[in-house]
């Protein structure tokens, strides 16, 4: 039995970071709320986004805040675009947060708040060490289960950060630990192994540390109970409503591995049909497709075929 009647076989869908350019404000210029929302961002970030990011250096472009903030940012203003919002959401990883701001959850500049807070505590974990990322394309689960378990016996910090598809995974962990996973995919008949241009190890266990300062962080911010339902990506199940189980789980999904292929799975056996990507982009609708075949995903504003890899984290 579908858990969605017929008129709610729709999902929302906000991405997480990975597909930020600097033309990537272009398509929202003219939606309601543009200048008002990217004065916000701007005064957060210290520049005028709606104007500054062609000026931007790539490092700064890329760096956790800025892009975790344009990234919510686009997905705010794409959601002004549309009408009556449906009963379920998912996000992709910081996606998420843009998932409960627009179930009701925190105001916007309480979001911005969350973000960014986010972002300069993960990047706490990676000043004195440095974490790096794979992506991994046309593998099976049980091969890149091999290869992190042998490296994890031998006492390296590495595990499956995204599990975005079908035969489409991140690693996350030290350096060391994913220049020898990188060797050994290398060897195996792999479509694609590709280094990830993060600061980062995110979704991994070197984030660990990054989970309790987050959640006394999140004791300072108001949330609400969600008008609808949002997909949490740790369980691929829908969020606690309990304020404080609710808080737990956010401040675990900075440490624990994004479940969106079993996210999209999960919602399409309970009879969504149509997956909706609603910010910049298209990454999660290209995902989508491996992972619940009989749905239609379409994506508001896909972005131009990108030069390098995508992650989104």
């Amino acid at each position: 039995m579908n858990a969605f009647s017929r008129d709610e076989q729709t999902s929302w869908l906000f991405p997480g970071q990975g597909a930020h350019r600097v033309d990537m404000l272009d398509a929202f210029r003219k939606l309601p709320g543009f200048t008002d929302s990217c004065e916000q961002v701007s005064e957060v970030l210290g520049f005028d986004v709606a104007t500054g990011l062609s000026r931007l250096e790539p490092n700064t472009l890329n760096a956790n805040k800025t892009s975790s903030l344009l990234t919510i940012l686009c997905s705010v203003l794409a959601r002004q675009g549309l009408e009556e919002t449906p009963s379920v959401l998912a996000g992709y990883s910081v996606g998420q947060w843009t998932a409960l701001h627009v179930a009701g959850g925190l105001d916007f500049s309480s979001l911005l708040r969350v973000v960014v807070n986010r972002a300069e505590i993960m990047d706490c974990c990676f000043h004195s060490k440095k974490g790096a990322m794979l992506g991994v394309v046309g593998i099976k689960e049980v091969e890149i289960r091999e290869v992190v378990e042998v490296l994890q016996n031998a006492d390296h910090a590495i595990g499956i950060s995204n599990y975005n598809s079908l035969g489409q995974y991140s690693l996350a962990g030290s350096e060391e630990a994913i220049s020898l996973a990188q060797d050994r995919l290398e060897t195996l008949s792999v479509r694609k192994v590709v280094r990830l241009d993060v600061a980062g190890a995110w979704h991994s266990c070197m984030l660990q540390p990054a989970v309790e300062p987050f959640r006394e962080f999140l004791e300072t911010v108001e949330l609400k109970s969600p008008n609808c339902t949002v997909i949490d990506n740790v369980t691929a199940l829908p969020l606690p409503e309990a304020s404080g189980l609710l808080k737990d789980q956010l401040a675990a999904h900075l440490a624990a591995p994004v479940q969106w292929h079993h996210s999209v799975k999960w919602l399409a056996e309970q009879g969504i049909q149509k997956f909706l990507e609603v910010g910049y982009g298209d990454m999660l609708t290209k995902f989508g497709f491996f992972s619940a075949r009989d749905s239609e995903h379409l994506a508001l504003y896909p972005s131009p075929r990108l030069a390098r890899p995508t992650v989104v984290c």
